[in-house]
This record gives C-alpha cells, sequence and structure tokens, in this order.
C-alpha cells in the first residue's frame, strides 16, 4: 500500500527521509530559501555517502517555470522539476516513470529452476520472475530437472514446478 508522508520544512524533509527510505520524493517548490532544491542536494548526499543503489526520484513542483531554479534542482540531483500549473495527469505519469526506472529489484541475483512443458507459462513465469532481478533456468519435464538440480542444486534459491508433466511429474 501507498503511504504519503508530509513534512513541513527541509530539515524535517531529511528526518524523514532517514528513517522511512520513500520510493519517491516530491518537494515544494515554493519553500523559502531554497529549501527544496537544499534538500534535494542534501538527500543526494546521504545516498551517494551510502552507496545507496536504490536512490529515490526527487521531483521539485514549484509555483512558476523558472529556467535558472530549474537548472539549479537539476545540478542539486532533481529527477524532474514541474510548473504549475500541472497539466492532468502529469505529476502520477512522471511519478510512475521514475519509480520505475529507480525501482529496486528485491531479488537480485537469487536463481530459480522452472520446470514446465507449457513454454507459454515458461514465458511468463521467466518475464514475471526476471522483473525482479531473478536468474532463471528451465527444464521441460521432471527428469531434466533432476539433472539440472544434481548440477547446480546447491546453487539455486527457488524450484518452481508443473505438478502434472509427461515422463516425471512435479510431486515426483
Amino acid at each position: 500500500d501507498d503511504i504519503i508522508i508530509e513534512a513541513n520544512n527541509g530539515d524535517t524533509a531529511l528526518l524523514i527521509f532517514k528513517e522511512v527510505r520513500p520510493d519517491l520524493i516530491i518537494l515544494d517548490g515554493a519553500l523559502p530559501n531554497n529549501q527544496a532544491i537544499n534538500s534535494a542536494a542534501r538527500i543526494r548526499g546521504l545516498t551517494q555517502s551510502m552507496h545507496d543503489a536504490g536512490e529515490p526520484p526527487i521531483i521539485i513542483v514549484a509555483p512558476l517555470h523558472d529556467e535558472e531554479q530549474k537548472e539549479l534542482a537539476l545540478d542539486a540531483g532533481v529527477n524532474e522539476y514541474l510548473a504549475r500549473p500541472i497539466l492532468n495527469g502529469e505529476l502520477r505519469q512522471v511519478g510512475l516513470s521514475l519509480t520505475q526506472k529507480n525501482r529496486v529489484k528485491r531479488f537480485e541475483g537469487l536463481k530459480a529452476l522452472i520446470v514446465e512443458d507449457n513454454e507459454a507459462t515458461v514465458h511468463l513465469l521467466e518475464r514475471v520472475l526476471s522483473s525482479e532481478g531473478i536468474i532463471c533456468t528451465h527444464a521441460n519435464n521432471g527428469l531434466d530437472a533432476v539433472k539440472i538440480l544434481e548440477k547446480e542444486g546447491e546453487a539455486l534459491d527457488l524450484l518452481l514446478t508443473d505438478y502434472l508433466m509427461p515422463g516425471m511429474d512435479g510431486l515426483e
């Protein structure tokens, strides 16, 4: 479920960031004294010092389009600088695009063996699993799976098998 957390100023935003590690940060460009840009720079400094591969995208929503402010924001590590009024769906589209690009794959590097005789099912499972960073190997039946398991068994983290297959089924 999505949770929205609000901060009244840049310092509070930084404290919240340290505790919550959000997927997306939206800063108000109308905050006084360039607080939004300064907060973005401080957040980027934190993620770089922590060698954080999953640094969240930062969007500044400004009251007016100001090319100089936009340049400062982008230099501070902001991903998007939007000026009001925001067109219908623009913020949502930018947010979806950025979170998809910067999404951390939760199971990066795990290895799975898919034992399935239906190519369409194999393709679907491989697409879903690989989108989460899982490396997939495929066997068409139970006998082929046993050979793979004998060779790579310790290196596998996950086994997905069809229940009914010719030769040797998933239960055997």
